[in-house]
């Protein structure tokens, strides 16, 4: 949803991305059925999107920066 609403050379910042190490894991163990599911498709969403340069910093829960190309 926030996608259309960065601008070129906007940021798009998450926290908590990856869920404690779960989204990792083959089968991980999920405290909040579909969560860990749901985040991987974020992930998945904004990294493989072209229109953004993306990276996870793994510091803490992890924190997923991605940068919307310029035109």
């Amino acid at each position: 949803m926030a996608r259309e609403r960065i601008r070129p050379g906007g940021l798009y910042i998450a926290d908590n991305v990856l869920w404690h190490g779960k989204v990792a894991g083959e089968d991980p163990a999920d405290p909040k059925p579909g969560s860990t599911k749901a985040i991987r498709e974020h992930n998945r969403l904004i990294s493989t999107d072209p229109e953004f340069d993306a990276f996870i910093n793994p510091t803490r829960d992890g924190v997923i920066v991605a940068r919307r190309k310029m035109a």
